[in-house]
């Protein structure tokens, strides 16, 4: 088995301790269910019909698999071709809206490079990027590492390009939304936790939401750091509104 150039979104439940306890452990698989298996069904059923109509490659979505450990989301593709690119992308749009609806904020990063997966393993330099970027990350949202910005998101651009030149599908295949943003991030060095902003593409889910979704997903909290990662989530919130009334 060799390894692969692949795509990796891995999230993290934030709060998942108490909404474990909160939901118990069955009714939190059937939680994990709406929030990600029914929308991986939903998006290559929406998007599957449309774009093989327009592409000859006969793509069905198969590609995408699905991973859970404890608080750990993982949605992957071993193949990097612009179907997977195209259904991964937008599930983690689709999968940050109905977590919000749901009050359960989740911390994620979408990458692509290095994949082997073999049977339940997945090794590779793309799995340590998405958690060393999930990770670094203060708010609840979605980054996009430049290694699948700069390498795979040109697919995503090549389909819009052909559905715009198409008659038919283009109401119906929604493109993810990424833009340009000051990610807050923590910078840890033993005891001390530094924050900082830099600049980095994410998924701008907020067109997509109403008002006030970002607050009401987080349970109250007197931590200073949850505090601060509610704070930027909702400042996101009022600069993706303010940029799509542009």
């Amino acid at each position: 088995m060799e390894p692969t150039i692949g795509i990796v979104a891995m999230f993290d439940v934030l709060g998942f301790s108490d909404l474990r306890k909160r939901l118990g452990v069955n009714q939190l698989k059937a939680h994990y269910h709406n929030l990600v298996v029914k929308q991986l069904d939903i998006a290559v059923r929406r998007l599957g019909k449309e774009y093989n109509e327009i592409f000859p490659d006969d793509l069905s979505g198969n590609g995408v698999k699905l991973s859970f450990f404890s608080d750990t989301i993982i949605i992957y593709s071993k193949n990097s071709n612009p179907f997977d690119c195209l259904i991964i992308s937008s599930l983690c749009e689709d999968v940050l809206v109905e977590a919000f609806e749901n009050s359960t904020p989740l911390r994620g990063a979408l990458v692509a490079g290095e994949l082997l997966v073999d049977g339940n393993i997945l090794i590779g330099e793309s799995i340590e990027r998405a958690y060393q970027l999930e990770q670094e990350q203060v708010w609840s949202g979605v980054a996009v590492d430049e290694s699948f910005f700069n390498n795979t998101y040109k697919h995503i651009q090549e389909i819009g390009r052909a559905l715009k030149k198409h008659d038919k599908g283009i109401e119906n295949i929604r493109l993810p939304k990424i833009i340009e943003y000051d990610l807050p991030i923590q910078i840890k060095h033993e005891e001390v936790r530094t924050y900082t902003t830099r600049k980095s593409d994410v998924i701008d889910w907020t067109s997509r939401s109403k008002w006030g979704t970002a607050a009401k997903a987080f349970m109250p909290s007197d931590n200073p750091h949850v505090k601060k990662i509610i704070k930027n989530t909702v400042d996101f919130e009022a600069y993706g509104k303010a940029l799509a009334n542009k």
